[in-house]
């Protein structure tokens, strides 16, 4: 039996994947970090539930929108961390002259990458410490 391959085709990268590409091959010379661990919100989860209630509760127009989503909880606890733990927010810097060092950035700029249909998208927040939960 003769199985017919289907033939490769080419196609013109649209303006978001072009975008999407050159910070993607821009982010190589970026050293990167990743971390996994599970963690439990039943708090958190409780937390937001409850600050949730309170929005209805207010007089409408007090704040731009009625619920908050876990983003800007975890957008701030991961600011938090960072204030822990600095060496995660520090750059290796190797001068043409002299030994390298560590630069601790003294503000946390976090990126937030997600998956469309119409390919990746990156958000880069700047000055996240020194935002208010409120204003996310």
């Amino acid at each position: 039996m003769i199985v017919a391959v289907a033939a490769d085709t080419v196609h013109q990268l649209t303006p978001i994947q072009k975008a999407m590409f050159k910070s993607m091959t821009k982010s190589l010379s970026i050293p990167h970090f990743g971390f996994s661990d599970e963690i439990h919100l039943d708090v958190t989860s409780k937390w937001r539930r409850d600050l949730n209630t309170h929005l209805k509760s207010l007089p409408p127009g007090r704040w731009p929108f009625q619920k908050i989503s876990y983003m800007p909880i975890f957008l701030k606890a991961f600011s938090e961390a960072l204030k822990e733990y600095p060496i995660l927010n520090a750059q290796l810097v190797q001068p043409e002259s002299g030994n390298p060092h560590l630069l601790f950035r003294a503000s946390h700029n976090i990126g937030i990458a997600m998956d469309t249909p119409q390919g990746y998208c990156f958000v880069l927040l700047f000055g996240v410490p020194h935002w208010e939960l409120m204003l996310y």
